[in-house]
């Protein structure tokens, strides 16, 4: 049977924002653990009135979009993968990577443009994704994974736009001023005026059974025309989880991980942590937690952090962890500059919540949006959270049945997007009662998810 789901953009006079219409599953009940040191859940004071009604960007079987608006223009960007058919025989279904633009506030969009030139050469999914980014002066800068079917070779790649969209340069690897094969996946991106940062993880040392795997950085001053060979954090990231780059007034450049510190031959500690480097990645700081969870898991959650700066240099940050007793998606902030963070506030908790796709965008005033998709219930759905003034509040019922949403900000417009069909690996409902058994929902509790490594070869257990 084939795959069919849809991108959508919803959109209103202050905010746009992705939906599919309400889920129809109720939310099971939480029960406060003993002991339970959790905060209370922010109040419900946003409403849907707040919003306008859904606009779809892209259907068929699209999904793994990502949103950004340009800062000098306010054009809205969508970029996002298309399956093509599977070969007979293949691991993997190939696919496209597209990128689709508004003018009007996301009213209209104009005729998507494939952003990859060789056809096929796409793999986003289980949480590597997309990502686009506006460097201003036109220009558009897009990434997405590509591996081969054996995944004996797997390459963050990259095509440029010099005018706005239209057309795209042939596609590198991100790496590829380093001139030697690389293994690399789960890329991120920020900007600074002309300069272009991509974070992705490196598997080329990656040997041992629990894959400590490095976490690589790249650097453009010249809005992506050219990159720096790439530049290693000394540091070990969790293999299969998403990372987050931010940079803030001053060109420091900050980048979240799920950290992997090993307990016992068996068993490891993955919290989220940030460096942050002063020299465009060139040598970075000692690790810092976003939170102390001390959550002990031998295995790959598959759900990395998020971040944003706000115009006072605020960091902002999201993440989800699974620490028994406590698990859920919370958000915490820094204002030293990523030296320490403040104590984590929860934004949404349940004796048993699984790993969710996160994503943030700050305001310059410090007002901050968080967004996640909910898989408590048969359908995942979609739900979004704001901190205005200090204070948090959550949108009571969720945006929509959906998985993977993003989200930008500019200040005076608030875009979001997502895939709202239950047909992707994440929603599909087959994978989604194996992926809940293998978690281990019925004790509502995670049981690890390990990934193997051979030499010259990664695969992960799906």
């Amino acid at each position: 049977m084939s795959r069919s789901w849809t991108t959508a953009l919803a959109l209103a006079a202050a905010c746009a924002l992705a939906a599919c219409g309400e889920s129809d599953k109720p939310e099971p009940k939480r029960q406060a653990a003993k002991n339970d040191e959790r905060p209370a859940a922010p109040p419900a004071t946003l409403t849907a009135s707040e919003f306008g009604a859904p606009v779809t960007v892209a259907t068929g079987a699209t999904h793994d979009a990502d949103v950004t608006i340009d800062r000098g223009t306010g054009r809205i960007y969508v970029s996002w993968a298309v399956d093509l058919p599977k070969p007979k025989g293949a691991s993997f279904t190939p696919q496209d990577a597209y990128v689709a633009h508004s003018d009007d506030g996301g009213k209209t969009f104009s005729k998507p443009v494939r952003a990859n030139h060789d056809e096929g050469t796409v793999n986003a999914g289980f949480n590597t994704h997309t990502n686009i980014a506006a460097t201003g002066d036109n220009r558009l800068f897009v990434t997405w994974p590509l591996m081969n079917d054996d995944m004996s070779k797997m390459n963050a790649m990259f095509s440029l736009s010099t005018d706005g969209g239209k057309t795209f340069s042939r596609e590198l690897p991100v790496s590829v001023a380093d001139g030697k094969a690389t293994s690399e996946m789960y890329q991120s991106v920020a900007t600074y005026g002309k300069n272009v940062y991509v974070g992705y993880l490196d598997y080329r040392d990656s040997l041992s059974p629990q894959m400590p795997t490095g976490v690589n950085i790249v650097h453009s001053s010249d809005g992506g025309e050219t990159f720096s060979k790439s530049m290693r954090g000394e540091v070990s990231s969790c293999a299969c989880c998403d990372n987050a780059l931010a940079v803030d007034s001053k060109g420091t450049v900050y980048f979240a991980y799920r950290d992997v510190n090993a307990v016992s031959k068996n068993m490891q500690i993955r919290d989220t942590t940030m460096i942050r480097s002063y020299d465009n990645g060139k040598t970075w700081s000692d690790p810092v937690p976003l939170g102390n969870d001390d959550w002990e898991f031998n295995g790959c959650p598959e759900s990395g952090p998020e971040l944003a700066v706000d115009g006072n240099d605020t960091i902002h940050g999201v993440y989800w962890t699974g620490k028994p007793g406590r698990p859920g998606v919370y958000y915490t902030t820094s204002t030293d500059g990523g030296r320490s963070f403040a104590k984590p506030r929860a934004v949404a908790v349940d004796d048993f919540y699984p790993p969710p796709y996160v994503d943030l965008a700050v305001e310059q005033d410090g007002t901050v949006w968080i967004t996640w998709d909910d898989r408590r219930t048969k359908d995942p759905v979609v739900r979004l959270a704001r901190v205005k003034d200090g204070k948090l509040e959550q949108l009571k019922e969720p945006l929509g049945k959906g998985i993977t949403p993003t989200i930008d900000t500019d200040g005076s417009l608030v875009a979001m997007a997502w895939s709202d069909d239950q047909g992707h690996p994440r929603g599909d409902p087959r994978h989604r009662r194996q992926e809940r058994l293998r978690l281990g929902a019925r004790r509502r509790e995670l049981r690890p998810r390990p990934c193997a490594r051979r030499v010259g070869r990664w695969r992960a257990r799906r």
